[in-house]
């Protein structure tokens, strides 16, 4: 893949991404930087070459940057001319260059998709943006998901709990429950229209038909077919004879990290859950004495997935 990101560029609308998911010679994949509306300031970082080699030895400079240049043109569509060299830079080897071109002319269609995922979904975060690509990639063989898309989200419930404190009080007087926050996870919002219209179930301001919020770990390839199908019981139904078969949670992120296989991305390690909606007329909880050990949170099922409502994708990033 390529990249071209803004990190803690969100404020200059002049500031995009482009994303191209090909491969290329030279070890492009490591190619980084940003970009204003006209003047493309990037750096190119490899290890293939040696810093000191690459400069000392004006034939193996000239070639190598002739290539260069050559692959840039060709991945963004480009007159060659338009690739302008700026200079060199130990780090293994980093090249500093620009681009002078039309951002219109740049983007295609495709690019243009995923340049809207990146801003509105990941707010500007390459990481983020990076892991789903990643789960994407992952679940793209299985015909029967479709893949995740800018629809399944809503970025306007995108959120994360650092200014926050460690739990509150949550529910209608009759179903109290204390609610720990995920302390170290981002929040992605997910697109529940498909659940109902009336959407008393996910308010927090204590009616009755609030909903209460529990939390499922699981694993990265399993995102999309979530999202398409909600969470299903899965093979492990250890506590079926007390509670019967159903979809299994915690109250706490700490408990549901056992269940969260971690992956890495680049150079970030990720878990996932989903934080959830239970109905709380037919949540069970698993009894302490059936755990066989002690855990700072607790267990809970829910038996049919119709009264189960994930509403987040929640990463955190190791």
């Amino acid at each position: 893949m390529l990249y071209v990101l803004k990190e803690s560029l969100l404020q200059s609308q002049q500031r995009n991404l482009i994303w191209i998911q090909k491969s290329y010679p030279g070890a492009l994949t490591s190619l980084i930087g940003a970009y204003g509306s006209n003047q493309y300031c990037l750096q190119f970082k490899t290890e293939e070459i040696n810093y000191q080699k690459f400069m000392e030895n004006e034939q193996l400079r000239q070639d190598y940057l002739s290539n260069f240049k050559t692959q840039i043109s060709k991945i963004f569509n480009i007159n060659i001319d338009k690739v302008n060299i700026l200079g060199f830079r130990e780090g293994s080897l980093i090249i500093d260059f620009n681009i002078f071109e039309d951002i219109n002319e740049i983007f295609s269609p495709e690019n243009n998709d995923k340049l809207q995922f990146f801003q509105q979904i990941c707010k500007g975060k390459i990481e983020y943006y990076n892991y789903y690509m990643d789960a994407y990639k992952k679940q793209r063989h299985n015909q029967n998901i479709i893949g995740l898309s800018i629809d399944d989200f809503n970025p306007k419930f995108n959120m994360n709990w650092k200014m926050v404190g460690y739990y509150d009080n949550r529910g209608p007087q009759s179903k109290k429950y204390i609610y720990y926050f995920p302390k170290n996870c981002y929040g992605f919002g997910l697109n529940i229209n498909k659940y109902s219209d009336d959407q008393d179930w996910i308010k927090m301001d204590g009616n009755p038909n609030e909903w209460r919020i529990l939390f499922h770990g699981t694993n990265q390839q399993n995102i999309a077919s979530i999202i398409q199908n909600n969470l299903q019981r899965g093979s492990g139904q250890k506590y079926k004879k007390k509670v019967g078969e159903g979809i299994y949670f915690s109250n706490k992120i700490s408990v549901c990290r056992d269940y969260a296989n971690q992956v890495k991305v680049g150079e970030n390690y990720f878990r996932v859950y989903f934080m959830t909606r239970c109905n709380p007329e037919v949540i069970k909880q698993v009894p302490k004495c059936l755990l066989e050990r002690v855990v700072q949170g607790e267990y809970f099922v829910v038996n049919k997935t119709q009264d189960v409502r994930p509403y987040r994708i929640l990463l955190e990033k190791e």
